[in-house]
Formats: structure tokens, sequence, C-alpha cells
């Protein structure tokens, strides 16, 4: 996991999955902690998917 919303997010993530690999944390528990620690996307719309399609 690359972009966090904190280093505090990172830490706790982090004693997730470590918690997770002990055996103590249920995966169902770890993929909760994935979803607070994932930045949050953007919706765009057509016009703007279009626009970014000729820069490239």
């Amino acid at each position: 996991m690359s972009k966090t919303k904190s280093a505090i997010l990172a830490a706790i993530h982090e004693t997730a999955k470590g918690l997770h690999a002990a055996g103590v944390m249920e995966l169902v528990t770890l993929r909760e902690f994935d979803s607070l620690c994932l930045p949050s996307v953007e919706p765009l719309s057509t016009s703007k998917i279009r626009n970014n399609r000729r820069i490239a």
C-alpha cells in the first residue's frame, strides 16, 4: 500500500497485517482496515475522460 491518508493509518494497517498473519485477526477485519487506508477516488465525468485521453 503506497498512498495512505496518514502515517498513523499506515502504522495501524501494518499492525493489522501482522495480527492477521499471526492468526489473531480475520481476513474480513483486515479488509475493513484496507478500505480505511485507501485514498478516496474522485469520480470523473465523460468529458474529463475524453479530455485526458487527448492529452496522453
